[in-house]
């Protein structure tokens, strides 16, 4: 996958495919979402891009340690 491809792919995500009752939408929903992660890890490994077109509850947190 391109890096444009990957970022046509976020825009036009189905982000909130989990909640179908459809069981063959959340299937595709699924497969489209491992695709995206691969592209993302390889991509975009900050998640930059991923987070400027996901929804707030879709996002990375690129925070890893926690602050005391």
């Amino acid at each position: 996958m391109t890096l444009a491809e990957y970022t046509a792919a976020l825009q036009t995500c189905d982000w909130f495919y989990a909640y179908s009752d459809d069981h063959s939408v959340w299937q595709r929903g699924e497969e489209a979402m491992q695709q995206l992660r691969a592209a993302q890890r390889q991509l975009d490994p900050q998640g930059l891009i991923w987070n400027q077109h996901a929804p707030k509850e879709c996002r990375i947190s690129r925070n890893k340690t926690k602050d005391p």
